[in-house]
């Protein structure tokens, strides 16, 4: 009667420096998904998913916890569309002991022939499933493809699972028809595979939990992808554009400020439009509040004529979020000065090229975008709006600049406003509302790109 255990993969000894065991095992999935600059790139809810847990949060918890202890360090946090970003932390430098053995260690469990990889199933380490002390019992069983004696799985996996948690988890096994045995000797039973899948599929821990949280993660992405291509900033975004400084004093945000004020917003589609909102502290935002009140209403608009450069739908978007933030500034010192026909023309800017946008049909970024650039270009305009930008050839815009020029009728003024590139170094734009030129002829309003 064969009892060996030479297939087996080899375990390190110790616990790392890590005595919880799901972290151990976590951690060591996690260095397998490192890719070739070092980055580990990941979302809690792929990590749910994958070692079933019911919500984010515990997986969340366990992560900090690595992280607290130097094995990881968390580079670039989520913002809701991009996973995390994690580096291998000081714990973990290249030669360390902590490094030899989480290496080997995430070697023997999801490498080729792998404790976690011969069982193929995660679902089984659900906390009330098998969890994974369970799980490691009958991966060593499979991984030996043979007879194995008890006090071989005890001594294999001391530093992992306690002798009381390999009896127990043998008992379940033996009760659920998925082992077998006889005098301290365990074999799998021919119909194993059946019976652990059967097993799977009736305790409420495995799979049934596994697939409702999956369908509530399913639904939470797609609710956070429909926000997102309708303009509307996700819940992350939310809480992103909280955690900015305020765009007039660099105090902590906190508040979201509407440009031009939400008040003047409500003919448009989405008023709460990632490319209308800046982070704005509680003082500043209650110290405009009256100013606001006795601003007049936007006049009637009526285009009569666009033009556009014929840029990438992202750099019209990048030029209008340019001018707002100028916009924004301006404002901020009409109020200041308590100049209320500057800010009045700072928001009519402002909501003609929003219009001219929209009527360019460059607004609906839905069809055009990947969800992660909106989320880049969302962070990258609070961060540093007027950044030179690069066309998608890698052409420096300035050698391309967008630009947009209109002939519009405000209440029953015809006027033309030219929209350009903003240069960084400027104190002033070039900006023009002068009466119309021969160069635009009056006619219903039409379209074009050049």
């Amino acid at each position: 009667m064969s009892t060996k255990s030479s297939q087996l993969p080899i375990l390190p000894m110790g616990n790392g420096g890590i005595p919880n065991l799901f972290r151990r095992i976590l951690l060591s999935h996690l260095l397998t998904e490192t890719d070739e600059f070092g980055d580990i790139r990941t979302s809690q809810r792929d990590l749910a998913s994958l070692f079933n847990r019911s919500g984010q949060n515990t997986i969340g918890r366990h992560l900090r916890g690595i992280c607290r202890a130097g094995y990881l360090f968390k580079a670039y946090p989520s913002t809701g569309v991009l996973p995390d970003t994690f580096w291998l932390g000081s714990r973990l430098a290249e030669g360390s002991g902590d490094h030899l053995y989480f290496s080997q260690l995430s070697s023997a469990l999801f490498g080729n022939g792998g404790l976690m990889t011969v069982l193929g199933q995660n679902e089984a380490l659900g906390v009330g499933c098998l969890n994974e002390s369970g799980a490691l019992v009958l991966g060593t069983i499979v991984a030996n493809c043979d007879q194995i004696q008890v006090s071989s799985i005890t001594s294999y996996l001391k530093d992992y699972v306690s002798s009381r948690s390999v009896s127990r988890s043998l008992g379940l096994l033996e009760r659920e028809g998925i082992i077998e045995k006889s005098v301290g000797v365990v074999r799998l039973t021919s119909t194993w595979q059946q019976a652990f899948t059967d097993f799977l599929g009736v305790h409420d821990a495995c799979c049934p939990r596994k697939n409702r949280a999956d369908i509530r993660r399913k639904a939470e992405q797609d609710l956070n992808l429909a926000r997102l291509n309708r303009g509307l900033l996700t819940e992350a975004e939310r809480i992103f554009l909280r955690n900015q400084k305020c765009v007039y004093c660099d105090a902590d945000g906190l508040q979201q400020q509407h440009f031009p004020p939400r008040r003047f917003l409500q003919s448009y589609e989405v008023i709460n439009n990632r490319h209308f909102v800046w982070p704005i502290c509680h003082a500043c935002n209650d110290a405009e509040k009256n100013f606001i009140r006795g601003l007049p209403a936007l006049p009637q608009l009526e285009l009569i004529l666009v033009r556009s450069s014929d840029t990438e739908i992202s750099d019209l978007l990048s030029l209008y979020r340019e001018e707002s933030e100028i916009g924004i500034h301006r404002f901020h010192e009409a109020h200041r000065s308590n100049s209320r026909n500057a800010a009045h023309e700072e928001m009519i800017r402002c909501h003609i090229l929003w219009k001219c946008i929209e009527a360019l049909g460059a607004t609906d970024e839905s069809d055009r975008c990947d969800p992660v650039d909106h989320l880049v270009r969302f962070e990258n305009t609070l961060r540093a709006p007027l950044r030179p930008r690069r066309s998608d050839t890698g052409i420096p815009s300035e050698d391309k600049p967008a630009w947009i020029r209109a002939v519009v009728r405000l209440d029953e003024t015809l006027c033309e406003y030219s929209f350009n590139k903003v240069d960084v170094l400027r104190n002033s734009r070039p900006i023009e509302a002068v009466s119309p030129t021969q160069s635009f002829p009056f006619s219903p309003l039409t379209t074009s790109r050049q």
